[in-house]
């Protein structure tokens, strides 16, 4: 005898068998015993739900000659025969491969005809959404008005593409994604007939992974006792699936807590050495984070989730560590990297670069980041603090806003030469002042003001510019010259500030804050102190030789 793969040999026979659609199988047994059978019935639903095996047995149940409380008894001659294919009165169509309108047409004449055996004729079209437009509409009036010994049932996964004209002639159920919960006791159920030795935490991980479908689950399952026989490891699904262990995930989950990319990297590097799926990880990451997403939202997240206790409490510790919107924001960036990877031809660069977005605030420039970043820093300044941070929320460090000297101008580097000729003058002038009170106006005066300037340029709705512009501070003004000062991890936030537009922008504020034209400029701190310490040396080296013999060339 040939083999029977678990998902047919265990086919459910009866209503009872049928596994997390009481409320569809429910309704069926009171219309039979009501004799109130449609004549026309829609099955909606995803794959694996249980669609054309109701249909089947609401087949059998309408046409058993000895039914046993309104359930098929298996055991007659027309249960028998419709199970086997043997009676020609129930027809199964795929309307995947008989979509045409010849097709239909020969239906329509069939339903002309009496049933040979049974009470009832049952047309099961399976995947109906796949029938052309000609072939609906030839379906259309028969659907309408068949004879009364005709049942239609139509399965289909996708019935928005179902003409409404089709939909409004049919009963309509709507098959739900069976639980996990559910399919772990089918599982288990079979695993025990059959002599199958397996960890309920092993069934758990293929009820998880088979997406609400119990015949993914089945198969999934015969899979792994093909590996394991009739002992199944939990290492023998992650290899059927590919799927990452636990492990990974929280590990690579703590480094983007503690926004260490190059662990992260590290952990990356290690899955690709161990030849685990990317893309598969990928997903299994993003789902990790709707598990945290759930924990920090609370409620009945222990019973949504249907994990072990164990791992409950690794994610309520984990999810602690991040706020709900980080949580949101982590898996938008999953999710594009999902998208992403699926037809990427190397998924590595694509989940790396997402575990940069999540653990480096500086490459994150979406608005939700922004606004996070902003609200932030508004509490800081209206709490009398500076907004510099350092990095990986080590503890905030004070910076002084007095602005250094010397910034007046960041010159070009200056090559020293010695000479001979005692009658050269040097090119060296006094290095520029910081800061001119030309006219009343100081640095000073705009650092006192820089807070409202911030928040009328918020104010003004130019929210990208201000998450760019609250990284800088006044350090220079001369000449009616604002220097704006940033520190080099903010190089990408100067040149967004500097570009034509924003400038124009801060210019304008800062010109309206004091009533008198001003202009501004973006530099780098570390650039200014490097310049100055030129100048320093260039000084020392004319102390020691005298500027007789010292040139600077530009």
């Amino acid at each position: 005898m040939s083999y029977i793969a678990l998902y047919r040999e265990w086919r459910p026979k009866v209503f009872s068998d049928i596994i997390g659609q009481e409320h569809i199988t429910k309704t069926l047994k009171n219309q039979i015993s009501q004799g109130r059978i449609a004549h026309a019935y829609l099955f909606c639903g995803t794959r694996g739900t249980g669609k054309t095996t109701t249909a089947k047995v609401f087949a059998k149940a309408v046409n058993c000659l000895e039914p046993i409380d309104f359930e098929p008894c298996g055991k007659c001659e027309t249960c028998r025969g419709i199970e086997d294919g043997s009676i020609m009165d129930v027809y199964e169509i795929d309307a995947a491969s008989n979509n045409g309108v010849d097709n239909i047409r020969d239906l329509r004449d069939d339903v002309k005809y009496a049933p040979s055996i049974c009470k009832y004729k049952v047309y099961i079209i399976d995947e109906v959404h796949m029938l052309s437009t000609a072939a609906f509409n030839a379906l259309l009036k028969t659907l309408e008005e068949p004879p009364a010994h005709v049942i239609f049932i139509l399965a289909t996964t996708e019935y928005q593409k179902v003409p409404a004209t089709i939909l409004s002639r049919c009963q309509r159920f709507d098959f739900k994604r069976i639980k996990v919960s559910d399919i772990v006791g089918r599982l288990k159920s079979i695993a025990e007939a059959e002599g199958i030795d397996v960890e309920e935490r092993t069934l758990k991980l293929i009820a998880r992974n088979s997406d609400g479908a119990l015949r993914d689950a089945l198969s999934i399952f015969d899979q792994c006792i093909s590996i394991g026989g009739k002992g199944v490891k939990y290492d023998d699904v992650i290899s059927i699936l590919g799927i990452t262990t636990d492990e990974y995930l929280i590990r690579i989950t703590d480094s983007i807590a503690e926004e260490d990319a190059a662990e992260c990297i590290a952990i990356i590097d290690e899955l690709v050495t161990n030849g685990k799926d990317i893309y598969q990880f990928i997903k299994d990451l993003t789902m990790h984070f709707r598990n945290l997403l759930v924990c920090s939202v609370g409620g009945r997240a222990e019973d949504i989730l249907n994990t072990s206790d164990e791992m409950f409490e690794e994610l309520s510790t984990q999810a602690k560590k991040f706020g709900t919107e980080a949580i949101l924001r982590n898996i938008n960036i999953l999710s594009d990297a999902e998208s992403s990877a699926k037809w990427a031809a190397n998924q590595r660069i694509i989940l790396e670069m997402a575990v940069m977005k999540m653990t480096k605030k500086e490459l994150r420039v979406d608005v939700e980041s922004l606004q996070e970043r902003v609200a932030n820093l508004e509490k800081i300044i209206e709490s009398g603090g500076n907004p510099k941070t350092t990095h990986h929320n080590k503890e905030k460090t004070a910076v002084s806003t007095k602005a250094p000297a010397n910034t007046k101008d960041v010159e070009k580097p200056k090559d020293i030469k010695t000479k001979n000729d005692t009658n050269t003058n040097t090119n060296i002038s006094e290095p520029p002042t910081a800061e001119d009170t030309k006219g009343g106006l100081s640095l000073k005066d705009i650092n006192a003001k820089w807070a409202e300037i911030l928040n009328a340029v918020k104010s003004n709705g130019h929210i990208r510019l201000y998450a760019f512009l609250i990284e800088g501070k006044p350090i220079g003004f001369s000449n009616n010259v604002l220097s704006i000062g940033f520190d080099k991890e903010y190089k990408f936030h100067k040149e967004n500030v500097e570009n034509a537009e924003n400038i124009a922008i801060v210019e304008k504020t800062v010109s309206d804050m004091f009533n008198t034209e001003i202009k501004a400029r973006c530099a780098i701190i570390d650039e200014i102190a490097a310049d100055k310490q030129e100048d320093s040396f260039i000084k020392d080296t004319i102390d020691i030789f005298g500027g007789d013999i010292v040139e600077v060339e530009e």
